[in-house]
């Protein structure tokens, strides 16, 4: 009787323990002074190598630097699909490019998502979060039509002259004359933190820059130049020796530092309007750049240098200094967001939220998955896996030529040798299973 008693008694506790549980998984993170505000900055091309926290000793990014160390950076963050249209696509949806609801494989200026599909702006708007967008768009959508109810000034196509750029505002294109596209992209985001100082709702800020994707910068080299010879002998850590190229480095670290700056802004009205401790601050970049046996700088490839993207993020829990290196990919950006909202995660979502790592606890993510379709690498897909026998190694399924590919990236960090015709057969089964088990998780 005292057994059957205490299995009661504790299958009565683990109910409450589990209902408990529940219930917190539908409260925001954190509730200090309401629920937490979210600023999330995407940059454009930038590799994960050209900030101070990672390594880079040439370049200046003070702010960066600052997000880093107060909170966290993630030194395993991959891209789901290193090219500017699918890795945006995926950030807002939460969804794999080969997705129903997304399924954008490439750049292209008239395709969107799937009518009715849920992005983070249309979670946010029921969980009553004041939502707005800031910056590049690049997909056919309108940032409205993607939910978010603020969109002061934004830009539609890919890319724009950082000098006087035409920019939609007030429901019409315009030139904003004198004036340099991140700057007036920052001046936005940062009136709409300092205004929402006397709101009573939660917000959401997504800025998007086109820093530094081409063209040149003049008016950010004058400001913050760089000396091609400074980084010639300190090359970016992730760049293969002797693969440095011919692409114009100097301009795009004065673009980066530039943005960097401008970051800067944005911290400052968090910090004098009274809203730093209680919002979180996210930064990363939708794809790096590849430095190619052409010499020219490319994208959309699996190669680290493209996929492999710089992050970080702090705020409320998160502690100063952490370093998170197991995986975290862009569709986990999603599950993110809304647990700091309080949103349970839908099921059809295989993003994994950031904050358990963030906050010192157990990674929901043991594997990194990607896939883009780019001009010179056709529909690929990647398996990088953390786990297992295959530890270590990154498995690549071109899916267009039927091939296989396999790096090891702990003997190899630079990917120049593909040992597909000399893997050990443990792992190569392992890596296939993953990505299979992946494609049906996804369908």
């Amino acid at each position: 009787m005292r057994l059957a008693s205490s299995g009661g008694i504790l299958a009565a506790l683990c109910l409450i323990l589990l209902t408990g549980a529940l219930a917190r998984a539908a409260e925001p993170v954190s509730r200090g002074s309401g629920p937490p505000n979210i600023l999330f900055i995407l940059s454009d091309d930038q590799r994960w190598d050209t900030a101070g926290f990672t390594g880079n000793t040439v370049i200046q990014t003070p702010n960066l630097d600052r997000i880093a160390s107060e909170g966290a950076k993630l030194s395993q963050y991959y891209c789901v699909a290193p090219l500017c249209c699918p890795s945006r696509a995926t950030v807002l949806s939460g969804l794999y490019p080969h997705q129903a609801g997304n399924q954008i494989l490439q750049n292209n200026l008239w395709t969107d998502f799937s009518e009715a599909t849920p992005t983070v702006a249309s979670y946010l708007n029921d969980a009553g979060y004041v939502t707005c967008f800031v910056g590049k768009a690049h997909l056919s959508g309108d940032p409205r039509s993607w939910g978010f109810q603020t969109v002061p000034v934004w830009l539609r196509r890919a890319a724009s002259d950082y000098e006087e750029p035409r920019l939609i505002t007030a429901g019409r294109e315009r030139r904003f004359r004198g004036q340099n596209i991140t700057t007036v992209f920052a001046r936005a985001a940062a009136d709409f933190i300092s205004n929402q100082a006397a709101g009573t709702k939660p917000w959401f800020l997504y800025v998007s820059t086109t820093s530094p994707h081409g063209p040149d910068c003049p008016s950010c080299q004058a400001a913050f130049p760089y000396n091609m010879q400074d980084i010639e002998n300190n090359p970016p850590p992730g760049v293969p020796p002797g693969r440095l190229g011919l692409f114009n480095w100097a301009d795009y670290y004065s673009k980066i530092a530039h943005l960097d700056n401008e970051v800067g802004m944005l911290l400052d009205a968090l910090d004098e309007s009274g809203q730093a401790t209680n919002t979180y601050v996210f930064f990363t970049s939708d794809n790096g750049l590849t430095s190619t046996e052409l010499e020219q700088p490319g994208k959309g490839t699996w190669y680290d240098e493209s996929a492999r993207v710089l992050a970080c993020g702090r705020g409320p829990g998160i502690a100063p200094g952490t370093d998170v290196t197991t995986p975290m990919v862009s569709v986990d950006w999603l599950p993110t967001f809304l647990e700091i909202a309080g949103i349970p995660v839908p099921p059809a979502l295989e993003g994994k939220s950031m904050i358990p790592a963030l906050q010192g606890g157990t990674p929901l993510r043991a594997t990194a998955y990607g896939e883009v379709s780019a001009n010179s690498f056709p529909h690929w897909q990647m398996v990088r896996s953390y786990t297992g026998v295959s530890a270590g190694y990154k498995y690549v399924y071109s899916v267009a030529l039927d091939e296989e590919h396999l790096y090891h990236l702990d003997a190899d960090p630079f990917e120049e040798t593909d040992i597909i015709g000399s893997a050990p057969q443990a792992v190569l089964d392992e890596l296939r299973q993953m990505h299979q088990s992946w494609l049906a998780a996804t369908p």
